[in-house]
């Protein structure tokens, strides 16, 4: 509607390519052609239309100007040029739909094959600056300085080792699922931690009666849960106050097992508590405290979705701690055949 208010001679900003359009449309003798070019709004700023002109014929049958049917086809074109396509017309929905797909593949691939490169020697640094720490004395500024480097180092280490499960979980990679000893899985992500525990002054209890009780014969991947488990405990040390516990343990809902994550920390406020699960979503006091990537939350969303749970996080007031809050991520999944008494796919 915009057009009509337009003068023809303000619609196009190169009146060189208007009389260009006439002649194809004089050269097409009255057949629809189908085009892509600039024109002018109101305001003067310029748009790529996509539309189709033809040729406009007076009562002898001789040229008399032409007309055009035109829409706003800026985006597509930005994402035509993005995926290198040609941008003098507009590629087909399914054409765009298969670059598009290709041009995920290659990324993904290319973001698998980078984690995979980058872990190995960040794995090595992040050992050898552990390492070199036990021998410098905790009072002097080298030894923080240290404390510094080892944690941006394992940082980088998770964002690699997550850019991989992102990869398999966006192509929806099936992965195999048998019977895990979850309580093992956890004592053995505990023992990853165990300088970073001492580091920070932190204490990690793992409940393996809960979780042998409640999730004796728990299916699912043990790769994808020893991910969960790692980011997870990592999330906790990392916003837990000094001198205080993490405990993991089980128990049962009405319908579900419930794994059970707590830390004394940062409280979580309720309208975050969903969005803290969205890809990239760091909480401003969390993001100003910690550094962090966003992504092991909504990994660990993605695992347990897969594994047909649910996941929440809720806040509980801490008097001791004042006024850092109890803080709790709960997973749940469904009972099976062996009712309360534990869980079976």
């Amino acid at each position: 509607m915009e057009m009509f208010g337009i003068k023809r001679s303000d619609l196009y900003p190169d009146v060189d390519h208007q009389k260009e359009l006439y002649r194809e449309a004089v050269y097409q003798d009255g057949k629809v052609v189908r085009t892509v070019h600039d024109l002018k709004r109101k305001s003067g700023k310029c748009f790529k239309a996509s539309g189709f002109i033809r040729l406009l014929k007076d009562e002898m049958g001789e040229p008399d100007g032409f007309e055009g049917l035109y829409e706003d086809a800026s985006d597509k074109i930005k994402l035509q040029e993005l995926l290198d396509l040609p941008t003098d017309r507009l590629t087909e929905d399914r054409e765009l739909y298969e670059k598009l797909k290709e041009n995920t593949r290659l990324n993904l691939d290319y973001m698998t094959s980078l984690s995979h490169q980058i872990r190995t020697p960040l794995g090595a640094l992040a050992h050898n600056l552990e390492e070199a720490r036990n021998w410098i004395p905790e009072e002097s500024s080298l030894w923080r300085e240290m404390r510094y480097l080892s944690g941006q180092t394992r940082v980088c280490n998770m964002l690699a080792q997550n850019l991989s499960y992102i990869d398999r979980i966006l192509q929806g990679e099936k992965f195999e699922k048998e019977v895990i000893d979850l309580a093992r899985t956890l004592i053995e992500v505990k023992l990853n931690f165990k300088h970073m525990l001492r580091s920070e002054y932190l204490a990690l209890h793992v409940d393996a009666d809960t979780v042998n009780r409640f999730f004796r014969e728990f299916r699912g991947s043990p790769e994808l849960f020893r991910q969960v488990a790692f980011n997870l405990v990592d999330n906790a040390i990392k916003y837990s106050r000094t001198d205080t516990s993490i405990e993991i343990y089980a128990s049962a809902g009405r319908y579900a097992s419930n794994l059970n994550i707590s830390n004394i920390g940062i409280p979580i406020p309720v309208n975050e508590r969903s969005a803290i699960f969205d890809r990239g979503y760091r909480n401003p006091v969390a993001a100003a405290s910690r550094d962090g990537t966003g992504l092991g939350l909504w990994i660990v969303k993605k695992i347990v979705d897969y594994h047909d749970g649910s996941i929440i996080c809720y806040s509980e007031k801490c008097r001791e701690h004042a006024p850092m809050a109890k803080v709790t991520f709960q997973l749940s999944f469904p009972q099976g055949k062996l009712g309360r008494k534990g869980w079976c796919a």
